[in-house]
């Protein structure tokens, strides 16, 4: 054989033992990594300073939508979520929770319907009555997740 062939079949060879030395050679598993370090619990002054905030910005957000002067659903997308995710580390009742998420789906039903009647009325948009119904959607399956039936 020649010296061509020889470099070619050992480092064909080299290949094949370094690719598979690198699928058989078992790596750390999850027992070896170290866990994150414990968030420190946030004081519940701060938790709810950061309720009433939000409250006041979806407040103030719905005012806005529901006047009909400016009907901007964009704006308020995802701010009922942002509220429902303020409240429930402040509530530790199951029932309270499940009310919590009631509330939020409740937002997100009356926010559809306010933007599909934008839509229908040709002073909103389609798009914006769709985004609506994945607001509303996503709430629902929140809800469900949480109490394992249907709002």
């Amino acid at each position: 054989m020649s010296s061509i062939r020889l470099r070619i079949i050992a480092f064909l060879v080299l290949t094949i033992l370094v690719t598979a030395g690198s699928v058989l050679i078992p790596r750390g598993t999850s027992a070896d990594v170290a866990p994150a370090p414990e968030l420190p619990k946030v004081p519940k002054e701060m938790l709810e300073k950061r309720l009433e905030t939000v409250k006041k910005v979806w407040k103030e957000k719905w005012k806005v939508m529901t006047s009909g002067l400016s009907p901007q659903p964009d704006l308020l997308f995802g701010w009922s979520e942002r509220l429902l995710d303020v409240e429930l580390p402040l509530l530790d009742k199951p029932k309270a929770r499940i009310a919590a998420l009631q509330a939020h789906v409740d937002r997100t039903r009356e926010l559809e319907r306010i933007v599909s009647t934008y839509a229908k009325r040709g002073v909103g948009r389609t798009s914006d009555a769709d985004a609506a119904t994945y607001e509303r959607i996503n709430a629902e399956i929140r809800y469900f997740q949480a109490s394992g039936k249907a709002p």
